[in-house]
């Protein structure tokens, strides 16, 4: 049960505790899971929301335009936003960059295989799109950033286990159901960071992330002279 647990809460990678296991490397990982894990379990959103008091709510409402949903994206510098429906006073889902990568990719026909006079065609269908459709088309597109909103008063290790999954900003609903702010892996990781000497973490934070099993998803890249539209299609 221990072991179930450390694993659904590490932060960054699902598989960690089974290739420390592989690699004999499992007990310092329960040590920082475990520690990480239970200060986590001790402390409630409303606490680490007071630990950033001037963040301002953003969020975009449902029917503003694809490109202005990815203005706000950049001029703020995040990389997911909440979705608010204006008729229903409330936030239905939330959108990130790859959503909008997903949504625009759809739109574009293979660069590969296609005539010139195609990809033209459906540039300029696709930049139409982009200026005139409503962000709510484009919310959750690529499956990998759900709405999962969470109460101010649930305990953070509820928050930590849905970032797991790979979700990336969650909004946070305060008595009436309303969103009082969003928090998001870099905030917790922040917050983490900051208390790191009560959690007794300085000596296993000192440890490679090889030793911990982490950063070992395989890396894509691609070469500095490759078409745009190929990228956004391996992204997508």
């Amino acid at each position: 049960r221990e072991q179930l647990l450390l694993h659904k809460f590490n932060l960054f990678d699902f598989s960690c505790i089974q290739r420390a296991v592989r690699n004999q490397t499992f007990r310092p990982t329960i040590t920082m899971a475990g520690a990480v894990y239970n200060f986590f379990s001790k402390i409630s959103m409303k606490e680490i929301l007071q630990r950033f008091p001037t963040k301002s709510v953003i969020a975009v409402e449902s029917q503003t335009p694809v490109e202005k949903a990815l203005k706000a994206l950049s001029d703020n510098k995040i990389l997911s936003v909440p979705i608010v429906d204006a008729s229903k006073g409330e936030v239905t889902s939330i959108v990130d960059v790859l959503d909008i990568v997903c949504w625009m990719a759809s739109k574009l026909p293979n660069a590969e295989t296609c005539t010139p006079s195609e990809l033209q065609a459906a540039l300029l269908k696709a930049s139409h799109d982009l200026i005139t459709s409503p962000i709510v088309l484009a919310a959750e597109s690529s499956g990998r950033d759900p709405f999962a909103p969470v109460m101010h008063n649930v305990a953070a290790s509820t928050v930590v286990r849905i970032f797991s999954g790979g979700i990336r900003r969650i909004p946070i609903l305060g008595e009436q159901d309303e969103m009082i702010s969003t928090i998001s892996q870099s905030d917790l990781i922040r917050f983490l960071v900051d208390h790191i000497d009560s959690m007794q973490l300085k000596p296993a934070g000192r440890m490679d992330i090889q030793s911990i099993g982490l950063g070992r998803h395989k890396c894509i890249s691609v070469s500095e002279d490759y078409p745009v539209i190929l990228c956004l299609q391996v992204l997508s």
